[in-house]
């Protein structure tokens, strides 16, 4: 499939013109990066703390909310404003992703999981223009990340509704179907709405290319979903026919049932200390690990050396990359003069990694991201994993 650049047999001045908008398109990437480093880590900031304090409200309401039933409608509004905050985390890493074409970390997945929150996030979208119809139970888990693919198929779902016409849910439908297949896991998101032309469709992977009003679509979501299935080895087709509806195809590596971790905690608390100059962020996360382990928090790079230093030792170390006077990169490097092993624990905290530097040092030390806003349970099982390595 033509993503870019001319197509086969093109006159030459078609040609030139085709690798003209292929290179401006490339400018607009390039320039679009530049600018998502920066607003998504100021977006990121504050979304770490919001969605960590809904999920630990959450989880208090909860627990309280069959003994008082007027809390359930308080309930469902919390549960609205965390929705709503994950969609705004998804957009911006949406952009970020497509500008600096990241695949992110790959591993196992629960696919079940990622495709039920794509329906609890769709679900108010779609209600006013289809029947969601869901039917993937029992589908292994697959090689990807978590995140990714959620953008995936929430993108795919999105795109599905806007292609329906409000008005009669009743009548129309949109489908999510999974099954394992020859060592593959397919997932189809199909609907019955308006179809996509013929020559449209060879295009609709293309960057910047879309066929809704100006102001309603950047061309970006479709060439988002395409790079990060192909960024985990796996597949994406389409097949549409006006009037009939489109169905959009994923295929990818199925894993042993047995591969997602169980989340358990293990055996004994673990020892972790944060790093971060922003106090909310840090009181997010010591939030999210507090149950389960002893936390330590420093507000700068220089406090965090000096606990290493005196020979504190820790399961995990999150330290922030973008901070003042020592920022997470330098933290890395001072503790590998004075306590070299220490650096092994290290997992930065970032709202988003931007400049060739930081890159370039990432790929370096080899040491994992967590991007902000992180998930609460993904940051307790990476701790737990770390924990139970050290055990006994």
């Amino acid at each position: 499939m033509k993503t870019d650049g001319a197509p086969p047999g093109a006159a030459p001045d078609e040609a030139a013109a085709a690798t003209e908008r292929a290179e401006q398109a490339r400018e607009r990437i390039a320039l679009l990066g530049t600018l998502a480093a920066g607003v998504t880590h100021e977006i990121n900031n504050p979304l770490t703390y919001v969605m960590a304090s809904l999920d630990q409200a959450l989880e208090e309401v909860r627990a309280l909310a069959d003994a008082v039933p007027s809390l359930h409608g308080t309930l469902a509004i919390m549960q609205e404003a965390r929705d709503g905050a994950e969609r705004a985390w998804l957009v911006a890493r949406d952009v970020r992703t497509f500008s600096r074409r990241e695949p992110g970390a790959v591993g196992p997945v629960d696919l079940r999981r990622v495709l039920d929150a794509t329906v609890r996030l769709a679900r108010h979208d779609v209600s006013a223009r289809a029947t969601l119809v869901q039917d993937y139970a029992g589908v292994p888990p697959v090689t990807g990340s978590e995140v990714g693919l959620g953008q995936v198929f929430l993108n795919l779902v999105m795109n599905a509704a806007q292609a329906i016409p409000p008005g009669d849910a009743q009548r129309n439908r949109i489908c999510i179907h999974g099954r394992e297949e020859l060592g593959r896991v397919i997932v189809e998101v199909s609907d019955t709405g308006e179809g996509i032309a013929p020559g449209v469709i060879e295009h609709i992977f293309d960057p910047f290319f879309t066929t809704k009003a100006e102001g309603l679509g950047t061309g970006l979501g479709l060439s988002i979903t395409h790079e990060i299935v192909r960024s985990f080895g796996g597949v994406i087709e389409v097949a549409s026919e006006p009037g009939r509806g489109t169905r959009f195809t994923v295929s990818l590596g199925a894993l042993p049932r047995e591969s997602v971790r169980s989340s358990r905690p293990p055996s004994r608390m673990g020892r972790v200390l944060v790093v971060d100059d922003d106090p909310l962020v840090a009181e997010a996360v010591r939030q999210a690990l507090s149950s389960e382990n002893h936390v330590a928090v420093a507000s700068t790079g220089s406090e965090a050396l000096s606990m290493v230093s005196r020979g504190g030792s820790f399961d995990a170390i999150f330290c922030d990359l973008m901070m003042p006077e020592m920022d997470g990169m330098r933290f890395y490097d001072e503790v590998a003069q004075v306590a070299g092993s220490v650096t092994e624990v290290i997992a930065f905290l970032s709202g988003g990694v931007g400049d060739a530097a930081t890159r370039v040092f990432l790929a370096r030390t080899g040491r994992p991201v967590l991007e902000k806003p992180f998930d609460p349970e993904g940051l307790r099982e990476y701790v737990r994993v770390r924990v139970r390595g050290t055990a006994g």
